[in-house]
């Protein structure tokens, strides 16, 4: 997401770089200077069309919460935090500051989720999430459902299935309900 853009002189030549890459070299500096221009111009104008289009994607949210920053182009949701620029979900609480995987995705599903009532509270989630990763586990969220990855579990991951109440344990497929799923992940993943 975050775009380093610079013009090196070296060699009696202008270098014009994109994160790191060199895009064009110039032996003349006003031409130089006008493409490093036009490229920040470029880059700056897709950042705002893609916050745009996620903005569109969240306004159906606004009624329940959902606070918009568009000057430092981040959301919020009763302290479930995004920001644009590096792609990247935290909860704040009580002075914390938890990271979660899965940039917007993981921020709009759980958005969705919340208010069809699927996966309870949001600070209970988040907990849940907070021991997942605190256990060194990956997961994986969307509106249907969460997978979560290890070791731990038969065939290396359990998933929740949010449209069935279902959770797939790799060797079976049995009803549960999603605070169920949380204990049965917990457990798991704490006997290793």
């Amino acid at each position: 997401m975050n775009s380093k853009i610079a013009l090196i002189y070296e060699n009696k030549t202008f270098k014009l770089e994109v994160t790191g890459e060199m895009i064009k070299e110039f032996k003349n500096f006003e031409e130089a200077v006008k493409a490093y221009e036009e490229k920040i111009k470029e880059i700056d104008n897709s950042e705002e069309g893609k916050w745009n289009n996620l903005l569109s994607e969240v306004n159906r949210f606004k009624e329940d919460g959902l606070e918009v920053n568009n000057e430092f182009k981040s959301m919020e949701f009763k302290g479930l935090k995004y920001f644009l620029k590096t792609d990247k979900v935290f909860y704040m609480h009580n002075g914390e500051m938890i990271p979660l995987l899965g940039g917007f995705n993981f921020f709009k599903s759980t958005l969705v989720l919340l208010k069809d009532n699927k996966i309870g509270n949001l600070e209970s989630f988040i907990l849940f999430l907070k021991e997942v990763i605190i256990s060194k586990v990956n997961y994986r969220l969307n509106e249907l459902s969460l997978l979560v990855l290890s070791a731990s579990f038969n065939y290396g991951s359990a998933e929740y299935n949010f449209q069935t109440g279902k959770i797939n344990k790799g060797a079976s497929i049995e009803d549960f309900t999603f605070d169920e799923f949380k204990n049965y992940v917990l457990q798991t993943i704490k006997r290793r």
